[in-house]
């Protein structure tokens, strides 16, 4: 399991588990919830660029664009889901998507400036544009799903924090794990 996970449980809202550990937190709140009821904890980070050279035109010599958009998507989230009176499924995701787009166009003398200096077009509208558009985007994702008793839970929130211990406890549990 990742360090995304840790993250998620020790950077939990003093709202949710009221300035308690999470050891006891955690199991508190799933125990108020009915069966089949899920708490999830979700961690996102993202990030994207843009950037675009715009050239307007006259009549008949149409304006250009060129332009790229690139972004990250990072997403790591655990969801503790109560089966039964003894059960919980505690199901990791975690999910990385990677996109650059490229964008070229033509426009048709419409084109209004609408931010600049004296060298630099900021903010160019082009209101009747016709563009070529190529994407790029590549999806990663792991999950796996754990199936373990009310009284293993506590441990296993405790025992998230060194990863030795963790990777034995899951190891004991190995036969419970759907990947």
């Amino acid at each position: 399991m990742n360090d995304n996970y840790t993250a998620l449980i020790e950077n939990l809202p003093d709202t949710v588990i009221n300035k308690r550990d999470p050891s006891i937190a955690i199991p508190d709140i799933l125990n108020s919830l009915k069966n089949g009821d899920r708490l999830s904890l979700i961690k996102s980070n993202d990030i994207s660029a843009f950037c675009g050279i715009a050239r307007g035109g006259a009549p008949f010599v149409p304006g250009f664009f060129v332009g790229g958009v690139a972004a990250i998507s990072k997403k790591s989230s655990i969801s503790f889901n109560k089966m039964d009176d003894n059960e919980v499924s505690c199901s990791f995701d975690e999910k990385l998507t990677k996109l650059f787009a490229f964008l070229a166009g033509t426009g048709q003398w419409l084109e209004k400036t609408l931010l600049k200096t004296s060298t630099i077009d900021y903010l160019t509208l082009l209101p009747i544009e016709s563009n070529l558009i190529y994407v790029f985007q590549i999806d990663k994702s792991k999950n796996a799903t754990l199936h373990i008793n009310k009284e293993e839970l506590s441990d296993f929130i405790v025992k998230r924090r060194q990863k030795r211990e963790l990777t034995n406890f899951l190891e004991d549990k190995k036969q419970y794990i759907c990947e």
